[in-house]
């Protein structure tokens, strides 16, 4: 189940009550950055460690990015602040993927969200890429 913002299926606690009420072994859900900033404000936003540890055992895939959380609810603008590049934006992505890793133990796949994405697409990849690297050898790194 992948949560998405102006959909019927929006936010990750209604996914999971889904994939908890079907209780198929094969169903998951996925997180994305940028929809659940989209539709969580700053103090919902205090609570992602307690939602991603609920997720635990349904969490399959993660798609991040660079992100700025933002009030903009213009669907011709949100995206400017939400899906930058890794690395960029006052998100603390490291910290997500940190916590995803090292405390909810996921294992899965961890995408690039790059929707709309301005600037040279080439370069922000490589950018991106380097970001993500870093953050590699940072979680390496720790015991």
């Amino acid at each position: 189940m992948y949560p998405h913002i102006w959909f019927w299926l929006e936010q990750v606690p209604h996914a999971l009550a889904l994939v908890r009420q079907i209780n198929r072994p094969q169903l998951g859900l996925a997180f994305n950055l940028p929809h659940y900033l989209a539709l969580t404000n700053r103090e919902e936003q205090r609570a992602l460690t307690s939602l991603l540890t609920e997720c635990k055992p349904y969490l399959k895939l993660m798609t991040i990015c660079g992100a700025t959380p933002t009030d903009e609810t213009d669907s011709r603008k949100i995206w400017n602040y939400l899906i930058q590049p890794l690395g960029q934006g006052s998100f603390d992505t490291f910290g997500l993927v940190q916590f995803a890793i090292r405390e909810v133990g996921f294992n899965g796949p961890i995408g690039l969200q790059s929707y709309n994405l301005k600037g040279n697409k080439p370069n922000n990849m490589r950018r991106s890429l380097a970001v993500w690297n870093t953050w590699k050898q940072k979680l390496e790194a720790q015991p």
